[in-house]
């Protein structure tokens, strides 16, 4: 029986991937919390996350106004790719202590988010029975 090189990688990915995430949380200053820039900045970013993924999911082409924002809610953690430049922006210099810390913060606040919402969203789904007409 062939094996995917999916199949290889898994076991790799799956010790290597929460030791990025730890790492990358570790490398995050936290001195630079204490400025207010970067908490408004934060805030705001999260928000734009947040709305930008709603709107999204609300083009969605679907006669289902509860599908549409089950999409765009369901979107919302889609930081990683995010993280990923972050962490390589600042190694190479590129990205300073509070623009890194403000992507770390936008990640994990998105990431945090989602699951309470889209918990909600499913049960009030589960409780009527049939999905909301626009």
């Amino acid at each position: 029986m062939q094996r995917s090189l999916e199949e290889y990688i898994q076991p790799i990915s799956m010790f290597l991937v929460p030791i990025f995430f730890v790492v990358t949380g570790l490398n995050v200053d936290v001195s630079v919390l204490q400025d207010p820039t970067v908490i408004y900045s934060s805030i705001a970013l999260c928000l734009v996350a947040i709305l930008s993924k709603l709107a999204c999911g609300w083009a969605f082409p679907s006669k289902e106004k509860f599908s549409r924002i089950l999409i765009g809610v369901s979107m919302i953690p889609r930081g990683e790719v995010g993280l990923i430049f972050a962490s390589v922006g600042k190694s190479i210099g590129v990205v300073d202590d509070r623009l890194y810390a403000i992507a770390v913060i936008v990640v994990i606040t998105t990431t945090l988010v989602t699951p309470p919402i889209l918990a909600l969203l499913i049960d009030k789904l589960s409780k009527t029975g049939t999905n909301e007409q626009s």
